[in-house]
């Protein structure tokens, strides 16, 4: 049974069931069918690929995130990001240079957040977001929002990270099309107006005096 092929002008269908038969005699024991109670769940846990479990769904869909913020930082924590490793994955043609620092490749990994150009004004916003030194990768940033007591505290934190990352972003595009970098007090301008902004949206609710310490930091 194992060794049956389907025939080259066979269905589709019938030729991807014998191919789910062969992925299964992989990882089942075909000795044991009928022996034991068949159950597909116990099944679809053999197939499915064992990987470590990554919580970046709560960092990426903080509530008082802008939908552009949290849609560019969805896709720096998954890797999906156009930068020129990739491109060059794609066959594009393009250099490998950092755009903004020009002094290593331009991966995620130094994007977000070992880029030189970055460092200069991440420190600036991020030591008044969590009062400490900001961190080396989008993994140790997602834990960050542990620098706040409450959860609107930790909710803010999450937004100003989420900001610094589309600022990022925009301003690695911006050196791109429009060949021109962007200043560095600019930008952290610019971060700060946008957590601003968005504070002052909020419900008067959230303003208890434990928040209002907080956020004066900010503004």
């Amino acid at each position: 049974m194992l060794e049956y092929q389907p025939a080259a002008d066979t269905s589709w269908y019938w030729k991807k069931i014998c191919e789910m038969k062969q992925s299964l005699s992989s990882v089942y024991d075909m000795r044991m069918i009928g022996q034991d109670p068949y159950k597909i769940s116990k099944t679809y846990a053999l197939m499915k690929p064992t990987r470590e479990r990554d919580r970046w769904s709560n960092f990426v869909r903080e509530i008082w995130a802008i939908p552009k913020h949290q849609f560019i930082s969805w896709l720096a924590v998954q890797g999906r990001l156009a930068t020129r490793d990739r491109l060059l994955k794609f066959g594009a043609n393009t250099k490998t240079e950092c755009l903004l620092c020009g002094d290593h490749a331009e991966i995620h990994e130094h994007m977000f957040f070992q880029c030189s150009y970055n460092k200069r004004f991440l420190q600036d916003v991020a030591s008044v977001l969590t009062g400490k030194e900001f961190c080396q990768t989008l993994r140790a940033a997602r834990r960050r929002d542990k620098a706040g007591k409450t959860r609107f505290q930790k909710g803010i934190i999450r937004m100003g990270l989420l900001v610094m990352i589309y600022w990022i972003w925009k301003a690695r595009n911006t050196t791109l099309w429009d060949l021109k970098i962007s200043c560095i007090l600019v930008i952290v301008n610019t971060i700060k107006f946008a957590i601003r902004t968005r504070l002052l949206g909020l419900s008067s609710k959230y303003l208890k005096i434990s928040n209002r310490d907080f956020i004066e930091k900010l503004v």
